[in-house]
């Protein structure tokens, strides 16, 4: 993979370039979702001094470090970090939930009521995008109702039925990602070919279609032209950390899980949800 679980933090590129020489030598190794300075002081500390404990990480790295990196977050979730302030409460880490039923799976599987540990909130619009040109997009969770609320805004250019094809694209990917990827250990090429069900007619169609030679941004450009619509398509890649211009296509999917199962907000916040967990584990 591109990122290890510990590892120096990513950094967006307008600070990567502000860098100097000695801070570029965090990146010899795979950047990771949390490291020494996460369990440090986070915001509290300087940039200088981010740098010189990932260098203390890189110089000392072992598998009981990591360990203890992980086990040292004062609370469960991992990177679904919270800020309490003036009784209200905000979050740092991941805010949306896609795919609730996961979640709700799980609870229900251990014979609980859902709404007795998590209440989990359905939104639509999904989310606004707004433009420097003062240009707005309502993102709607119905694709019909997306389709026709693009046709009124963009008169004449075809923009719903590129909305509608771009979803059922996606649909076809999420579809393959479930019988070949969601429930299966996937290390490469050979070993998706092995778990791909060749027999089930359809599915050797779907695979050549996720055009693994493109990415994201290119697929999205293949079914939508107008420049803000793309635009906000490119969003499904980027809230989740990725480039739409380096993903591949097959990740196109991430609209498709929105479409149809939802885009969520957990009241009281997402660390709400490792929270419904660990009082199961009570």
């Amino acid at each position: 993979g591109q990122m290890s679980l510990v590892g120096p933090r990513p950094l967006p590129l307008r600070d990567y370039e502000l860098l100097e020489d000695w801070h570029r030598a965090r990146y010899l190794v795979l950047p990771g979702m949390t490291g020494l300075w996460q369990i440090s002081g986070r915001s509290g500390l300087s940039f200088d001094d981010l740098v010189r404990l990932d260098f203390t990480y890189l110089e000392n790295w072992s598998l009981w470090l990591d360990v203890t990196i992980i086990d040292r977050n004062h609370h469960l979730g991992g990177k679904m970090n919270i800020l309490e302030e003036s009784g209200f409460t905000f979050d740092m880490g991941p805010t949306i939930l896609t795919m609730p039923q996961v979640i709700r799976g799980i609870i229900e599987r251990t014979g609980r009521t859902v709404s007795d540990y998590v209440d989990i909130v359905d939104l639509d619009p999904q989310w606004r995008c707004m433009y420097e040109d003062g240009t707005v997009i309502d993102l709607r969770g119905d694709v019909d109702v997306m389709a026709a609320a693009l046709d009124r805004q963009y008169p004449g250019q075809g923009v719903g039925a590129g909305w509608k094809s771009f979803i059922n694209y996606s649909r076809r990917m999420y579809g393959l990602s479930e019988k070949v990827f969601f429930y299966k250990d996937i290390g490469g090429i050979p070993d998706m070919m092995r778990a791909t069900p060749t027999t089930e007619p359809g599915i050797l169609k779907d695979v050549l279609a996720m055009r693994m030679h493109s990415t994201v941004g290119k697929t999205i450009l293949k079914h939508i032209k107008e420049p803000h619509v793309a635009q906000m398509c490119e969003h499904f890649l980027q809230y989740v950390g990725s480039s739409p211009f380096l993903a591949p296509a097959i990740l196109t999917l991430i609209a498709a899980a929105q479409a149809d199962h939802g885009c969520c907000y957990t009241m009281g916040g997402t660390r709400n949800i490792a929270g419904s967990l660990a009082r199961i584990l009570e």
